[in-house]
């Protein structure tokens, strides 16, 4: 339990330096930020029981993907959106995936040495070596690996112009085809339960997730070359997107709701209702307002996911 809940405060300190950073506030003012935040993790320790019970690990990850989202928009709360908030997270993600590959070669690399010894030299390895030098990579190695990647100064990527050439391709040939194939596939089943008149499967929410996941991803990816005329199929794409996503929420939330009324209420349950609905306002939000920034994606969802942590909507 102590060790899980401190890994959180690998993102809730990320996330409370940077602020200090960007708003150049003084070293005391930082220092006293941070240990505020700190003090707020020992509250959550004392709190939180551990992962021995279901509801008590969803909460656990609730806490933990809302403080991993504050890490994107924090820094940049109470400001104007500029294309500085896109070349910071761009390279948050890039460092992310960079780490966990570096890592992962490393710990690989380490594992087959250590099997070496133990078959060819008779040297005793045990078992548990494997899993503390991978935890020492996790922790330390990784960690170290993807901060390299966090900019200097956040004001001045406003005017970089830099765009990856292998993210527009992840995006337009990889990303989109399975969004658009997750679209039809989800524009067929609708046909066939107006036509059937029968409730949704719940297979369904595995299906709409993923389009979810995928489709967003996508848009944030080449969020930055909507304005560019050459790139007319991005609008076409985030237009389609959203309005796709109304009913494939929608076909969700009656999903949800066929097996409530029959079971009753569960944790999985409620936190998926909570995020349909999520879902479903971004989806109108972007549809009907196409301009909106895309800050409000990560910080809505990091909201919602705090606020039902604890208290009556939990």
């Amino acid at each position: 339990r102590l060790a899980v809940v401190a890994a959180l405060g690998f993102p809730l300190t990320l996330a409370l330096a940077l602020l200090g950073e960007e708003r150049e506030w003084p070293p005391a003012t930082r220092h006293l930020t941070v240990r505020g935040g700190l003090l707020g993790l020992t509250l959550f320790f004392f709190a939180w029981p551990g992962v021995e019970r279901r509801h008590e690990a969803i909460r656990y990850l609730q806490v933990s993907a809302a403080l991993h989202l504050c890490v994107a928009f924090l820094p940049f709360l109470g400001r104007r959106e500029t294309l500085a908030f896109w070349q910071y997270n761009r390279r948050l993600f890039l460092g992310f995936l960079r780490a966990w590959l570096f890592s992962n070669v490393l710990f690989v690399g380490i594992a087959i040495a250590l099997g070496a010894l133990d078959k060819l030299f008779g040297v005793d390895v045990e078992s548990s070596v494997y899993f503390r030098i991978w935890l020492v990579i996790a922790l330390l190695g990784n960690t170290w690996i993807f901060l390299a990647a966090v900019p200097e100064r956040l004001a001045g990527l406003e005017g970089d112009p830099e765009y990856p050439r292998g993210l527009k391709v992840f995006s337009q040939y990889i990303l989109t085809p399975l969004v658009f194939t997750y679209l039809v596939i989800l524009l067929a089943y609708l046909v066939k339960i107006l036509v059937g008149g029968e409730w949704p499967s719940g297979w369904i929410g595995w299906l709409v997730g993923s389009v979810a996941v995928t489709g967003l991803l996508g848009f944030l990816l080449v969020h930055p070359l909507r304005s560019d005329p050459g790139e007319a199929w991005i609008r076409t794409y985030a237009r389609w997107l959203f309005i796709g996503l109304i009913p494939a929420a929608l076909m969700l939330l009656v999903a949800f709701w066929k097996r409530i009324l029959p079971y009753g209420l569960t944790e999985p349950r409620v936190l998926g209702l909570l995020l349909g609905l999520w879902l479903l306002g971004i989806a109108v939000l972007f549809t009907v307002r196409s301009g909106t920034g895309i800050r409000i994606i990560p910080s809505s969802l990091a909201v919602l996911l705090l606020l039902t942590v604890y208290g009556p909507i939990s």
